[in-house]
């Protein structure tokens, strides 16, 4: 949990505390937290570096790339908070602490350096074939001509490739049980009574979140105990993390494998389930842009399935996915950064535990850098050629997502392998509403659609509600 009071007063532009002394600010900062896009949206025409409640530092918003290039350019000043994980000491929970986004200086190099291998050049390519298989078998169990929670199918669909990748599991024929409980444990961490009650009490998700902790890493236990036992390990994620050693010969301690091995998966397949979502979504509402899309898809493929060749031949599909990640970025908000020491920001002097808010999303809609921000425009990516701090849907500098690579990839083999074989009408007077949590973008309450066979009509998309309107231009 972060350190939200006991600063001295800074005199940062921003909204006014209520009139209570030393917590005034508190009101605002979990009103921040609950809907963070409204708030990057509120405070952004204040400056490029502004408090969420004006003269407290506690948490403080960084706009535009070269307060981006100062934050993220310098990961000892501005480290990631080793709270991010609060758990009872001897709970399984607690065992998951010392993860890529819960450490900092050498012990986080350590520990990217001996998981990059999982997610080297070579290794992503012998993940497609396996990333398309899982996706035509579970696209086929889809009903036909029923109405469907289509983001339900899709975080399904994300969590069976991340199970297949990651793990080495045999999805289709139905091991998906640890994938399942992690599902659920990020709900459970997730939820707004687990983040302000972190208490082990009866009926809370707090003590849900601590229960599924024990299950996911029981099963991790002996999936890596399994594999332990092989003469011969596997190309999965895992299998790669055993095999992982320093120079001299160290590799991760058994409490660190599990560790990294269960977060890896809770992160991994979040982030490209809420992108296929929110892609999906755009293209149902662009049907022109869906048009040009499929006969991509049909001109490269000819029927055939996906390979990891096929990828540098569509060059639209890069700009639907890159396009899809600008206006309606996964991770509106990057996880807090916390100084190390007192340190400048643009034109303030912050004090050290202050906190400090990246929003991609508030990036990714600067008209300056993105005209007509509210606008799904995958044309704009033919010319445009941003910063890696002016496009970041997965953070940038040092400590950006190792997960990257793969999940770009990822998407890039789904999304026409579900187009292929099925068309999503989103159903009339959905309600498509933005919910945050963690720092992930979904809707709120799914995305109601009706599952066709596919076809080359182009629809007039049915009206839909909710605040989704405030964030993209839709047909």
């Amino acid at each position: 949990m972060p350190k939200l009071t006991g600063f001295p007063s800074v005199p940062l532009p921003g909204p006014r505390p209520l009139p209570i002394p030393r917590v005034g600010h508190l009101p605002r900062v979990f009103k921040f937290f609950d809907d963070p896009i409204a708030g990057v949206t509120a405070l952004r025409p204040l400056g490029d570096v502004v408090s969420v409640c004006g003269g407290s530092p506690a948490v403080v918003c960084a706009f535009g790339a070269e307060r981006h290039r100062e934050v993220l350019g310098n990961p000892d000043g501005f480290r990631h908070d080793e709270g991010f994980v609060e758990a009872p000491p001897g709970t399984s929970l607690a065992r998951m602490r010392k993860v890529l986004v819960g450490i900092n200086g050498d012990l986080h190099k350590r520990h990217r350096r001996l998981m990059a291998p999982a997610f080297a050049k070579s290794t992503l390519e012998a993940y497609a074939d396996e990333i398309v298989k899982v996706t035509e078998g579970m696209v086929e169990r889809w009903p036909r001509g029923a109405v469907v929670d289509l983001d339900v199918r899709l975080r399904d669909l994300a969590m069976c490739v991340a199970v297949r990748t990651l793990f080495g599991l045999d999805v289709l024929g139905g091991a998906t049980e640890l994938g399942e409980v992690a599902v659920e444990l990020l709900d459970a961490m997730t939820s707004p009574l687990s983040i302000m009650l972190r208490y082990d009490l009866p009926k809370t998700p707090y003590r849900r979140a601590l229960r599924l902790a024990g299950r996911l890493l029981a099963g991790l236990e002996q999936l890596v105990a399994e594999k332990r036992g092989r003469t011969e390990l596997g190309s999965d994620a895992l299998s790669l993390l055993l095999r992982a050693a320093d120079n001299d010969g160290t590799g991760f301690s058994d409490e660190e494998l599990l560790a990294e091995s269960a977060t890896l998966f809770i992160a991994g397949h979040e982030t490209t389930a809420k992108t296929l979502s929110w892609t999906m979504f755009l293209l149902e509402r662009h049907p022109d842009v869906l048009a040009e899309l499929l006969e991509e898809i049909d001109g490269v493929l000819g029927g055939r399935s996906m390979m990891a060749a096929d990828v540098q031949r569509m060059p639209l599909l890069d700009r639907v996915i890159k396009e899809s990640m600008r206006v309606l970025v996964p991770v509106p908000v990057l996880f807090l950064r916390v100084l190390s020491a007192e340190a400048s920001l643009g034109r303030f002097t912050l004090p050290p535990g202050a906190n400090v808010v990246i929003s991609p999303y508030a990036m990714h809609h600067d008209p300056e850098v993105y005209s007509e921000p509210r606008r799904f425009r995958p044309e704009r990516w033919e010319g445009l050629r941003p910063s890696t701090y002016e496009y970041m849907p997965f953070g940038a500098g040092p400590r950006i997502c190792i997960g990257a690579a793969f999940a770009q990839q990822a998407l890039r083999l789904i999304l026409p392998t579900v187009l292929q074989r099925v068309r999503v009408a989103v159903k009339r007077d959905a309600r498509i509403d933005r919910l945050t949590r963690g720092n992930i973008l979904m809707p709120r309450y799914g995305i109601a659609a009706r599952i066709e066979a596919p076809h080359r009509q182009r629809l007039r998309p049915e009206p839909v509600r909710g605040n989704v309107h405030e964030m993209v231009v839709l047909a």
